[in-house]
């Protein structure tokens, strides 16, 4: 089994397979032949902890990847990368494209590399690098898909990243939704239609690597994933353990699924991941991993995945050490920031960023613990950490919480996580 892994940037679920209101229509037509999970959460809010995450099975925490590959971070093992264990058992391991795991992906098990990264990072730069980076990856799949070993195809895309292009038809402003957590004026309609806009070449982009993959006659025999990393890159969006920050679309297709074509709101975390693409290679896991194999549930086995999700912040552009549970209705975020302050961590430059901040967005106070009821609360407006209707609630949430960090060995239980020698970070507010 071959397995093409399609990931984009800071989308969150801003597609249309999840009813938001820009016309994706490669990822509609994958969606309706793949699974779509609705309720798919990354293990962070930011990119190098999360998308380490997801390929290794494995916590920020865990793996060692609390911060930005890019300031200083890294993998605690190379070899638990998902390409690296694939390499492994015989795959062909071939990145086309973006990842943000190591500075030389070498490193973590790819054996082959089809192109570099952008530079400088522009709006135009990352649409010619995308448009590059699906060309190159349909050119393999069509010349050099069939061979004697299977492989595993990386193909990732700078698009929706910041800086956004701007919109073709520029009157678009006047007529987009903006999402339900921002303030809805001008200023930020033009950053969310530009926003459409990359989504939409983002689209495209990964329109020509599913019919080069359809046109090479291995779609019967390779998976299909496609995710992306974290949320929009918005105000109380990436960056931030609300849902709108780790929420995430997660598309999978593989041989022999069962539920093509099927939408589920079963609750999964990006740590499945690695489980499932082991199971479903019929490869052993490398070593103790954190997540659980979707196949169970997929053969029926099973009606659930997991009962929670765990997210967590430690490092972005500064220190701001969050954790977070989640169940299907509640969630519970715990600070552990030494000032009783809950520092917004640091935003990608933008209009609303810039919107936000002109208007208070530094003294906004946050408790050190937050708790959402999420059925009469989606939008975690309403903290009910002190309501005695939900104290049950909130001890069991609580444990959980308590639970995992002790098993995957939490470094916040033993004090203030101190940065790898060499890390750049920066002090807030000066960072925005």
């Amino acid at each position: 089994m071959n397995l093409v892994y399609i990931h984009s940037h800071d989308t969150g679920k801003w597609i249309e397979p999840y009813g938001y209101p820009v016309s994706t229509p490669s990822l509609m037509k994958f969606a309706k032949e793949a699974t779509t999970f609705r309720q798919a959460f990354a293990a962070a809010p930011t990119c190098s902890p999360s998308r380490s995450a997801l390929l290794t099975g494995l916590s920020p925490h865990s793996c060692g990847m609390n911060g930005l590959m890019h300031r200083g971070f890294k993998l605690n093992d190379p070899k638990s990368h998902l390409a690296s264990v694939l390499k492994e058992q015989g795959y062909r391991t071939v990145l086309c494209g973006f990842q943000h795991e190591a500075t030389d992906p070498t490193q973590i098990g790819y054996e082959r590399i089809l192109n570099e990264a952008p530079t400088p990072i522009t709006a135009e730069t990352q649409t010619r690098y995308d448009a590059n980076t699906a060309a190159l990856a349909a050119e393999y799949l069509l010349r050099e898909g069939t061979g004697e070993r299977p492989f595993f195809l990386s193909v990732g895309f700078t698009q929706t990243h910041r800086p956004y292009p701007s919109p073709e038809d520029e009157s678009e402003a006047e007529y987009v939704m903006v999402p339900p957590w921002l303030h809805d004026n001008a200023e930020i309609r033009r950053d969310v239609s530009s926003l459409n806009e990359s989504i939409r070449r983002l689209d495209r982009c990964i329109g020509e690597v599913l019919s080069a993959l359809e046109a090479s006659g291995l779609r019967e025999e390779t998976a299909v994933l496609f995710t992306t990393d974290h949320g929009i890159a918005f105000p109380w969006m990436k960056g931030h353990l609300y849902d709108p920050g780790v929420a995430v679309s997660l598309l999978l297709d593989f041989p022999g699924n069962s539920k093509k074509g099927q939408v589920t709101d079963v609750l999964i975390s990006h740590l499945d991941v690695v489980p499932t693409v082991c199971e479903l290679a019929d490869i052993p896991s490398p070593g103790e991993l954190q997540g659980h194999s979707l196949l169970p549930w997929f053969r029926g086995e099973t009606d659930h995945v997991r009962d929670a999700v765990y997210s967590e912040l430690t490092f972005h552009k500064s220190y701001e050490p969050v954790r977070s549970v989640r169940s299907n209705r509640y969630k519970l975020i715990r600070s552990y920031q030494a000032n009783p302050m809950y520092v917004h961590v640091c935003g990608d430059e933008g209009d609303s960023e810039r919107f936000v901040v002109r208007h208070g967005f530094h003294e906004e106070k946050r408790e050190r613990e937050q708790f959402f009821d999420l059925y009469l609360d989606p939008l975690e407006r309403t903290n009910r950490i002190g309501d005695p209707r939900y104290q049950d609630a909130i001890a069991e949430l609580s444990g959980k919480l308590e639970e995992w960090m002790l098993a995957t060995c939490d470094p916040l239980l033993q004090g203030p996580v101190v940065p790898p020698e060499g890390a750049r970070l920066e002090e807030f507010p000066n960072s925005y």
